[in-house]
């Protein structure tokens, strides 16, 4: 209770994976895609309204690229975000955690079924590591900042998928950049995303 009363008494502030999700309705993010071959590509994520899926509240954000949008459902609890659901219809049985951090670290692992390219089953082995940096610059203002590692790894021989990504994400900003590659055979793919500009409403 001492701990707790001090804390307050300081105004301490948390460092937990909330801290760096805008989960503000009407908030837009506008991010510039990379791939391999130097091809660029705009996006924009649009933040919607709260929405109850089986007693679970869940956030949408909807992206969208020229004329297609799509949308993701997010689990946000102070210490993990996850993605609950592709289609609002199918939530996933166990949501995918995308970010644990409690006191400004965490560290994760996560197993999921997931069809290969014979159309059987397959395991996605996810580990996930996310740590303290240096505060980074967006726009006019210095960040707190996170920086995630996932790797996966999905089948296993010939049909082997290995993924590596990192995230940056700043606190009360969310993500701001991202690096991927992806390794099947002897095929490589690069991909990087970057937060470009934001539109967050009055109040948040």
């Amino acid at each position: 209770m001492i701990a707790i009363a001090l804390g307050f008494v300081l105004g301490l502030e948390t460092n937990n994976a909330k801290d760096y999700f805008v989960s503000k309705p009407g908030a837009k993010f506008k991010y510039t895609e990379t791939d391999s071959k130097g091809r660029k590509q705009s996006s924009t994520d649009t933040v919607e309204a709260p929405m109850i899926v089986l007693t679970r509240s869940l956030i949408p954000i909807v992206t969208t690229s020229g004329s297609r949008s799509t949308s993701t459902y997010y689990s946000v609890t102070d210490t993990m975000i996850s993605i609950a659901a592709f289609d609002i219809s199918k939530p996933l049985k166990e949501p995918v955690p995308v970010l644990q951090l409690e006191n400004g670290k965490g560290s994760w692992d996560y197993e999921m079924i997931v069809k290969n390219y014979g159309d059987a089953n397959d395991v996605t082995k996810i580990h996930g590591e996310a740590r303290m940096i240096a505060k980074r610059k967006f726009e006019k203002g210095m960040y707190d900042a996170i920086e995630v590692k996932l790797t996966s790894q999905t089948g296993g021989g010939k049909t082997l998928v290995e993924d590596t990504q990192t995230c940056i994400y700043l606190r009360g900003v969310g993500l701001v950049e991202m690096t991927s590659e992806s390794k099947f055979g002897r095929e490589t793919a690069r991909r990087t995303l970057r937060l470009e500009s934001r539109e967050v409403p009055p109040g948040s």
